[in-house]
């Protein structure tokens, strides 16, 4: 299937624990889905993709998404709802950017610790904890705010930090 966008491509995040089935079964009632994707090109890391792109055909009108003040939810979880083109400005704010994943080896971590030692640099809406099975765990941490991640990230110290964790 060509995965190309179109004007009738939208981005919908902040889906991580909804399943695909439950998102398209959602997304039907507003029109014909033609594609429904993601661009990770590992399989094995799926899992980890917290939105999806939807293409609907062209007699669907994607403005229903973009200017009506509908808030889009599932199981109580407000869907990150945009245009295509918009997924790619600088100046789009998107869910996904209050969010930082961090991969660890040490299953001794738990998330009250995990979450005491990233309240410094902001609150923290939620804080999930998820085993790969294969050794490595990861936590999902979602602050109120982008300036918490890009504190973390232009810190310089986060690294030995999550080393020290994992000692």
């Amino acid at each position: 299937m060509n995965y190309l966008p179109t004007s009738n491509t939208i981005y919908v995040g902040n889906i991580q624990s909804i399943d695909d089935n439950t998102l398209r079964e959602y997304f039907q009632r507003f029109g014909e889905i033609e594609a429904f994707f993601h661009n990770c090109s590992r399989s094995a890391d799926e899992w980890l993709i917290d939105y999806r792109f939807i293409r609907f055909s062209s007699d669907t009108d994607i403005n229903i998404f973009l200017t009506n003040k509908i808030d889009h939810t599932i199981c109580r979880i407000r869907l990150d709802i945009h245009s295509y083109d918009a997924v790619f400005s600088d100046e789009t704010r998107l869910l996904s950017d209050r969010k930082i994943c961090i991969a660890h080896t040490n299953s001794q971590l738990n998330r009250n610790v995990i979450k005491k030692a990233f309240t410094r640099y902001g609150r923290i809406l939620n804080c999930t904890c998820v085993s790969s099975g294969n050794g490595l765990e990861y936590v999902y941490i979602e602050f109120d705010s982008i300036n918490s991640v890009r504190s973390i990230i232009t810190s310089g110290s986060l690294s030995l930090y999550i080393l020290t964790m994992a000692l």
